[in-house]
């Protein structure tokens, strides 16, 4: 494992050798390197803190030192591939930078499995608006297609992974919020490339392949974050009052967020997609009301599901929005593509969550009664 692991990180070296980091990148890489530190101070007292030691520090732990010496060849060095690199696109020259060494050294400064699968979520609606900004200007073909796409599978097998690894009494809350945050990106992300796959030009075939991927994905995210969310009411770990409470002003803000969002942008907005956005948004604050019925009774895991499903949906408005704007699109919600996939995903193959809070209840009727 720390042979494989050795290797890996030498041919990051060895490709990276004359590549280095964004000033943002550094800072990254630095305040987690900190945070290791302070979580693992060195038994030796020092009056004056210096980066020497920091990395000596770490020599007893074989993948840290390899981690360690990438970040500290990467950070010392210039800015100037990095900064070309940040901002390339699917097949050019400095994309293989940014995926194949950039994206890499940073996740390697990363420890916790919820930081991993957060940061390859992230990764994830990168690699998507990289291929929607490809089609929009009419530059996708099969080979950048196929890449982004392998890109894009790796970083949600890879939140799968790390969901899996997950263990402690927050497992089960910490898997909720991760494949719910998945799914809201994943959906979002849909709408834009089913209003890109309708438009007529060279892309549109490819991007309809890609749209059913992606619908695919967000439809296992959502049904992972349903069996998470039977296991939370079926376990009733302490802790969910305060978990609860936390949750429901998280959704709040994030509700008052898109909500301002979609405002300031509705002179760039067709009616279709505002009237959407105000929908989605209502069914958040629906889901804020229901949370708060079962806060009222004691049933604070219903009411932690409920706030991450208001959270959930408001991410959602949140990124579609944004991207609509950036890309200046105008979603046609009632078009032939887009149709069939949000029968599927509102009402046919997918339950909604006012579905899933019934069968929860007439689940736990069933184990209550054996």
């Amino acid at each position: 494992m720390i042979d494989n692991t050795e290797q890996k990180l030498r041919n990051i070296i060895h490709s990276s050798k004359k590549e280095s980091l964004l000033p943002s990148e550094k800072e990254v890489i630095k305040s987690n390197l900190l945070h290791f530190i302070k979580q693992n101070p060195i038994k030796e007292k020092r009056e004056f803190f210096h980066w020497p030691a920091v990395f000596m520090s770490m020599a007893n732990a074989p993948t840290v030192r390899y981690v360690s010496l990438v970040a500290m060849v990467l950070v010392v060095g210039g800015g100037s591939v990095a900064f070309a690199a940040q901002n390339s696109q699917p097949g050019e020259f400095l994309y293989s930078v940014k995926t194949g060494v950039s994206e890499k050294v940073l996740a390697f400064t990363l420890f916790s499995p919820k930081a991993k699968a957060e940061f390859q979520i992230n990764l994830a609606q990168l690699r998507l608006e990289e291929l929607e900004t490809i089609a929009y200007q009419n530059k996708l073909d099969g080979k950048n297609s196929a890449k982004v796409q392998a890109l894009l599978n790796n970083h949600v097998e890879d939140v799968k992974k790390r969901v899996s690894s997950l263990n402690g009494q927050d497992k089960s809350k910490i898997s909720v919020e991760i494949n719910s945050r998945l799914e809201a990106s994943l959906n979002a992300h849909a709408k834009v490339l089913g209003e890109l796959s309708g438009k007529d030009n060279n892309s549109s075939e490819g991007l309809k392949n890609i749209l059913d991927d992606v619908t695919g994905k967000a439809a296992q995210s959502a049904a992972s974050r349903q069996s998470g969310e039977l296991t939370l009411v079926v376990e009733k770990s302490n802790g969910f009052a305060k978990a609860s409470e936390g949750k429901l002003k998280a959704a709040q803000q994030a509700i008052n967020v898109s909500a301002s969002l979609v405002a300031s942008k509705q002179e760039n907005l067709s009616a279709q997609v505002f009237a959407k956005a105000q929908a989605d948004l209502d069914v958040a604050r629906q889901h804020i009301v229901e949370g708060q019925k079962e806060m009222v009774i004691g049933e604070y895991a219903k009411a932690f599901i409920f706030f991450q499903n208001a959270l959930r949906q408001a991410q959602e408005v949140k990124i579609y929005i944004s991207n609509e704007s950036k890309l200046e699109l105008h979603f046609n919600l009632q078009g032939s593509l887009l149709a069939p996939i949000r029968q599927q995903m509102e009402g046919g193959g997918q339950k909604n969550d006012i579905d899933v809070k019934i069968d929860i209840d007439n689940k736990l009727n069933i184990i209550n009664k054996q």
